[in-house]
């Protein structure tokens, strides 16, 4: 059995948002929209330039 939780559309998750050197804290139901949203709060001509993460999750870099 797996311990990946199962997606549901209608649970807000929290998600830290960055943009050059910006941060922003936001709830949603996916990182897509998430990253929409951060997106209009920053003014990003393009949504893609801002990059999203799970804050309810630990990320950790020491397995590069």
């Amino acid at each position: 059995m797996s311990n990946i939780p199962s997606w549901d559309p209608t649970v807000l998750r929290p998600y830290v948002a960055f943009y050059k050197g910006k941060q922003y804290e936001l709830t949603a139901n996916s990182t897509y929209s998430a990253q929409e949203i951060a997106a209009k709060h920053f003014k990003a001509k393009r949504s893609y330039e801002v990059t999203v993460m799970l804050a309810d999750v630990t990320h950790s870099t020491s397995g590069l």
